[in-house]
């Protein structure tokens, strides 16, 4: 996220494999924001990113799963 000028604050920090939930809530006072989930091939590399349009490619990324579209103060879920 160098190029991003979001963050996210993760709990906890890590889970065991199988099945999760995300639950997700944008605190944002102003903006709408999506949190998707993306495999990485190669964790050294860099995401796919499209400058003009200050994004992740996420067709190229290989998106996952998504919880897209949320309102300020808004909160949802996805299961991956």
């Amino acid at each position: 996220m160098t190029k991003a000028t979001m963050g996210m604050k993760v709990s906890p920090g890590a889970v065991k494999a199988g099945r999760v939930t995300f639950k997700v809530k944008n605190d944002s006072k102003d903006t709408v924001h999506e949190m998707i989930v993306m495999f990485l091939a190669d964790p050294k590399k860099s995401l796919p990113y499209i400058d003009a349009e200050n994004r992740v490619d996420e067709d190229k990324a290989g998106d996952k799963g998504e919880v897209s579209e949320l309102d300020p103060g808004k909160s949802g879920s996805f299961d991956r």
